[in-house]
């Protein structure tokens, strides 16, 4: 029986040994497994609901990301609220890059406070290296403010935003503005030149994947424990 346990399985190169890498590739049987998860399905009212991050995996599915551009494109508001902060934080598009960390959502579902120094620790060094190897700002994306306000106490001339954001899977109810914030982050890794992501999840994050994958943006991915 193939479950949500074992999607990760599907996964071979996105997270590994600890390294970073940026591409996902799947086993071969990949395509049957998941038929065989999605027959197993609860169907109501004639549909099926899955979610993962796996697909699509193919690259030929990017044939069609400009079509898939249009429909994220922002609304005007949205727009206005995006150059607000840019200008509030001072980045250009394009000339600033992305430190993306995912810490958990035992933090940003669950709201716990305490986070694991060593994870911390690590965040920082690994803040650290890439400030010491770029000219551009550097931007600090992350489901997790206290984190935030930690590496901008180590580092003050990174930026960073401390909005409130929310997951927009996982049955939360959501918040308008919220949901506001968490699309600002998209867009704002959107316009970077590049993505640095650290995530506590061995299976990686779709939040800054995707983006990298739809806005052809270089990225790379990193697994730092947080137990």
């Amino acid at each position: 029986m193939f479950t949500h346990g074992n999607l990760k399985d599907l996964h071979l190169n996105l997270i590994k040994d600890s390294n970073t890498t940026g591409e996902c590739d799947l086993h071969e049987n990949a395509l049957p497994l998941y038929a065989e998860f999605l027959s197993n399905l609860t169907v109501i009212q004639k549909s099926i609901f899955s979610y993962n991050i796996l697909f699509p995996y193919n690259n030929n599915i990017f044939h069609f990301r400009n079509q898939v551009q249009h429909v994220f494109q922002p609304t005007g508001n949205m727009v206005l609220y995006i150059d607000q902060t840019m200008k509030h934080i001072s980045i250009i598009k394009k000339e600033f890059v992305v430190i993306h960390i995912r810490t958990g959502d035992k933090y940003l579902i669950k709201k716990e406070k305490k986070l694991n120094p060593s994870f911390v620790t690590e965040i920082i060094k690994s803040v650290n290296e890439i400030d010491g190897k770029t000219i551009q700002p550097i931007l600090i994306i992350s489901d997790n403010n206290q984190l935030k306000l930690l590496i901008k106490n180590k580092i003050p001339n990174v930026k960073t935003i401390f909005n409130e954001v929310t997951h927009l899977g996982e049955g939360v109810a959501l918040n308008i503005q919220k949901v506001k914030n968490t699309m600002l982050d998209f867009y704002l890794i959107s316009e970077s030149s590049s993505i640095h992501s650290f995530t506590t999840y061995e299976h990686g994050t779709g939040f800054s994947y995707w983006c990298s994958k739809l806005y052809n943006i270089p990225y790379s991915c990193k697994f730092v424990n947080n137990k």
